[in-house]
């Protein structure tokens, strides 16, 4: 293609691209002041069984049913 159109051959472009928000699902603890954001996987994946502990309390996190994006 190089050849035909007579331009350097170029992968990048130059026009910004922006990321569409992300779906971020709050999980909680007993500790009052602690909040996890958990991403649609991992929210996929605790749905499943997994299950995450605090690193402050080491309760298992539960979902707090709400949800923001980032």
């Amino acid at each position: 293609m190089q050849q035909i159109f007579g331009l350097p051959a170029r992968r990048c472009h130059p026009y910004p691209v922006k990321r569409p928000p992300r779906l971020q699902h709050i999980y909680t603890c007993q500790c009052p002041e602690w909040e996890f954001a958990f991403s649609s996987r991992r929210h996929a994946l605790a749905g499943q069984g997994y299950r995450y502990q605090c690193p402050e309390c080491r309760t298992v996190l539960d979902y707090s049913g709400r949800q923001r994006l980032e």
